[in-house]
């Protein structure tokens, strides 16, 4: 059985997800959020992106998903091109 949960419950959710994941990116880095690299920032982005997807998608919202997934999908490029720069450069 799945549960039904209010826009509030939802909301909430959202925000404590949010904040664990900037906690856990942070601490991960061992840096301040502002501190990030681009490139840092555009998986930040990807990942974050990506965990609103899969709540768009289960809540059937499926333009909504189709949008978040394009956001995901170019934010992942997009760290993947400065990578690909810096070790060029290197």
């Amino acid at each position: 059985m799945s549960k039904t949960y209010g826009t509030s419950a939802i909301s909430t959710q959202v925000q404590t997800t949010n904040r664990t994941l900037t906690q856990s990116f942070t601490q991960a880095l061992g840096q301040r959020r502002e501190f990030l690299s681009e490139e840092a920032t555009c998986e930040y982005i990807s990942d974050m992106t990506r965990e609103l997807l899969a709540m768009a998608n289960a809540h059937s919202q499926s333009f909504l998903a189709y949008l978040l997934g394009m956001a995901a999908d170019e934010a992942r490029a997009t760290a993947r091109r400065m990578q690909l720069a810096v070790e060029h450069t290197n």
